[in-house]
């Protein structure tokens, strides 16, 4: 059978997908391409997830321009930590998002009111979508990524309680994961197709990063053959297969949703 093969990479695993045919959406007249990726199977409709994207958050866009509303019009919580700090929230449909925090020491740390606003619209709008996500953390001010690689995909969740707060979840069937910092957050994603990012600092950045072949004797002769170094940093990652470490700086970067 000749299958013919899209352009486009697989927006979850860079495999190659395959057109499989044409679909209609619910007996509608809108035409529809079914493609399949050939690594890890997932089969998708292009315009139907481009085409339900964009309709909901149009939606998400006309809601906002008839209720406008600012951080000062919502409900305000504020938690004391047992370490002696205090977290203060804002709560939007029930959910109580981080904003600024005072440490023990009288430090007081708060985010921009509107760029406050971007991240819990866009978080909001992640977790009635309902699809898989990438969220980065860094510096809100310079607007440069922390690299965190670990609980930073998954589903927006959140916990039940006096203070709701989002949370990551690995899967659609979890019941639990770890807290999302949206005070924080400096870019959001949806990892299933291409429609850019949700959310993204005026500033986000990720320092230079390179990949060299490993020196250390000692280090190749254990199976490391390549190291990621970034700019004042020195050697950040060794891998045993340089195509990893490739994959894992443009997963760093956002050019992929896996490592």
């Amino acid at each position: 059978m000749n299958l013919k093969r899209m352009k486009e990479p697989c927006p979850y695993c860079e495999g190659e997908v395959i057109y499989l045919g044409n679909s209609r959406v619910d007996g509608s007249k809108l035409l529809t391409h079914r493609v399949m990726c050939t690594e890890c199977n997932w089969m998708w409709d292009i315009e139907v997830e481009t085409k339900r994207l964009q309709e909901a958050w149009k939606d998400i866009c006309e809601e906002e321009m008839l209720y406008s509303w600012d951080l000062d019009s919502l409900e305000h919580k504020e938690e004391l930590l047992d370490n002696g700090n205090t977290l203060y929230y804002v709560v939007r449909n029930g959910t109580c998002y981080q904003y600024a925090r005072k440490l023990k020491d009288g430090t007081y740390e708060e985010r921009d009111k509107v760029d406050m606003r971007e991240v819990i619209r866009s978080c909001e709008f992640a977790r009635n979508y309902e699809d898989r996500v990438r969220i980065w953390y860094g510096d809100i001010i310079t607007g440069v990524s922390w690299d965190d690689e670990y609980f930073v995909t998954g589903y927006i969740g959140r916990t039940t309680g006096l203070y709701k707060i989002p949370i990551m979840l690995p899967n659609k069937r979890s019941s639990g994961g770890p807290a999302i910092l949206t005070d924080r957050i400096i870019r959001i994603d949806f990892t299933n197709n291409h429609s850019g990012p949700l959310y993204k600092h005026p500033k986000f950045h990720v320092d230079q990063m390179e990949v060299r072949d490993e020196e250390n004797t000692e280090l190749r002769e254990n199976g490391y053959v390549a190291s990621v170094y970034q700019e004042n940093k020195g050697c950040i990652a060794r891998f045993k297969n340089r195509n990893q470490a490739e994959n894992w700086v443009k997963f760093m970067k956002g050019e992929r949703y896996c490592k």
